[in-house]
């Protein structure tokens, strides 16, 4: 699968789904987090502080690592 350039505001993001589906299902984040088409969702600033979109696992004191560079590295 391709990684997807999240490009809609602020700095560009890259989201890999490799590394996603080694460990979970479509459904884990499809439907409940994201819709199922690539730049349908807008994702801000203030979202980075939130349980919303990535940050549901992704984020302080959560499961997943979080750092800017992580996904901000393009």
């Amino acid at each position: 699968m391709k990684d997807i350039v999240i490009q809609k505001a602020g700095n560009p993001a890259r989201f890999s789904h490799n590394t996603h589906v080694q460990t979970f299902e479509c459904d884990t984040c499809h439907f409940s987090l994201f819709k199922m088409k690539a730049g349908t969702t807008l994702i801000t600033f203030k979202d980075h502080k939130s349980d919303k979109y990535c940050f549901s696992c992704h984020g302080e004191n959560k499961a997943a690592p979080f750092s800017c560079e992580l996904c901000h590295s393009l």
